[in-house]
C-alpha cells in the first residue's frame, strides 16, 4: 500500500476486509489508513528508474518507503 500512502489516501473503500482500522462496516467497508502522507514532506533520498513499468513495482513494493525515498 505504500502507493495510496504516497498520494495521501486517508481512507479506504472496500468490497472486503482488510487490515487496516475499520470506521464502517454496513455496505461497503471504510477503512482509516493511519500510515497516509500528508499533502508536503521532505525526503532526503532519490532514486531514478529509467523504465516505467519497473517504477511502478517499485512504488507498489510493500517494502517501499516513500518517508524516506522517492
Amino acid at each position: 500500500m505504500p502507493l495510496l500512502n504516497l498520494f495521501g489516501a486517508r481512507y479506504l473503500v472496500s468490497d472486503r476486509e482488510l487490515d487496516l482500522p475499520l470506521l464502517y462496516d454496513k455496505g461497503p467497508y471504510i477503512y482509516a489508513n493511519d500510515d497516509a502522507l500528508p499533502a508536503a514532506f521532505v525526503v532526503h533520498q532519490a532514486r531514478v528508474v529509467e523504465d516505467a513499468g519497473r517504477r511502478l513495482e517499485i512504488l507498489q513494493d510493500p517494502g517501499f518507503d516513500p518517508r524516506a525515498e522517492v
